[in-house]
């Protein structure tokens, strides 16, 4: 076997040994950093309980602390959107040994949980410019009782999970309070549903004739559904039987509906729903829902 000495030129162990020595320095160190480190953790720790590898993994969660810290978009991440973390686990002996695992950043959680509230937001069918109508933007100065009264009964609506009507003329602000109600129900993390009576009629019609049901089973189960115009369409018996279906399995499942109308008082609202099934339409809704009658409101959007 060849000695150290026939491998190596003299010189060529000059400049290994000095590097050795450098390496050696630097995994004491390592060591060192890594010991305060779990130190500041975890309290006192032996020297048995730290090994080479987790020296190096603390080495790394250390290295990336910093550009972490900065990190602005998760695209560019070093590491796959992941982070190290140290953790102790006791055998049945009883002796401690530090365990490292790989979990999903911070950011990165957040990052995702801010994409899945846009789409539940886009998906809910409330147009984006219409994000604003809140109750918090909805203004009463100038109002009468009868629109103080309904922002009142939104809200409370929304806290005891019950479906409204919103009955008043064009323009007192009855989309705008729906909407609001939508909005934090969102914010609570249920599913909304949004649409223009008469634009949902017809996709629902569409949808049938193209043999599907995806619609039709999204309105009805949706944690909350909000119709908007309701009796500015053209009742057809189809159509009346189709609101029929909503409104009849929704009261069945006990899930708060909010409608709005050009309606006013509970007479109107029969006149509105006209058709074969507007008698079952309306019993249903009366006890599945409160009622708002704005009576003489002024014109919102003059406002």
């Amino acid at each position: 076997m060849m000695s150290t000495t026939e491998v190596f030129k003299q010189g060529d162990l000059k400049a290994i040994l000095p590097n050795h020595a450098l390496l050696q320095q630097a995994r004491k160190r390592d060591r060192a950093d890594a010991s305060r480190w779990l130190y500041m953790r975890f309290g006192e720790v032996r020297d048995e309980e730290i090994g080479d590898t987790l020296v190096q993994d603390i080495m790394c969660i250390m290295s990336w602390q910093d550009g972490c810290a900065q990190c602005t978009d998760q695209r560019r991440c070093g590491h796959s959107r992941a982070v190290l973390e140290i953790c102790e686990e006791y055998d049945r002996d009883g002796f401690r040994h530090f365990v490292t695992r790989a979990r999903p950043c911070a950011q990165s959680v957040e990052h995702a949980q801010k994409h899945a509230r846009t789409v539940v937001f886009l998906n809910s069918g409330i147009p984006a410019e219409r994000y604003d109508n809140t109750f918090a933007n909805f203004s009463l100065d100038g109002a009468d009782m009868s629109l103080r009264a309904a922002k009142g009964t939104a809200r409370e609506c929304v806290e005891r999970n019950k479906g409204l009507i919103l009955g008043g003329p064009v323009g007192c602000g009855k989309t705008h309070l729906a909407i609001a109600m939508g909005m934090e129900a969102l914010k609570n993390g249920r599913k909304v549903k949004f649409a223009l009576m008469p634009e949902l009629l017809e996709a629902l019609k569409s949808e049938m004739l193209n043999n599907q049901a995806t619609l039709l089973e999204e309105v009805k189960r949706c944690d909350w559904l909000i119709v908007d115009d309701a009796g500015t369409e053209n009742v057809t018996s189809w159509k009346d039987e189709r609101f029929f279906m909503i409104v009849d399995w929704r009261y069945g499942h006990k899930l708060p509906t909010v409608i709005t109308t050009n309606a006013v008082g509970e007479e109107g609202l029969q006149k509105v729903l006209s058709g074969d099934r507007g008698e079952r339409i309306f019993s249903r809704l009366m006890e599945m829902t409160e009622q708002a009658w704005m009576i003489g409101a002024p014109d919102y959007r003059r406002r």
